[in-house]
């Protein structure tokens, strides 16, 4: 006989943890769709993001170049003024 209820109360415990492994399966049955929506929703948010910096970049391209042309142009008016500072 206490074998049998041996058997009874492990049958019981069993069917109590099948049943919070159920309802642990249930509940991240729904927390996995929210977190696929809320992963989705970043992704073309930094998507998006990235496209934006890249169209600022390809706007700003123009006035780096424009910055190395002045960066010359300047060098070469500091040579010439040292030099005809040096001429006076």
């Amino acid at each position: 006989m206490a074998k049998n209820g041996h058997v009874v109360e492990e049958n019981v415990t069993l069917q109590r943890e099948l049943v919070a492994v159920k309802d642990e399966i249930h509940r991240l049955g729904q927390i996995i769709p929210k977190l696929h929506v809320e992963k989705d929703a970043r992704a073309t948010d930094l998507i998006d993001r990235g496209m934006k910096l890249e169209a600022e970049l390809r706007d700003v391209e123009p006035l780096m170049a424009d910055v190395g042309q002045l960066r010359s142009e300047f060098q070469k008016l500091t040579s010439l003024r040292q030099e005809l500072s040096s001429q006076i």
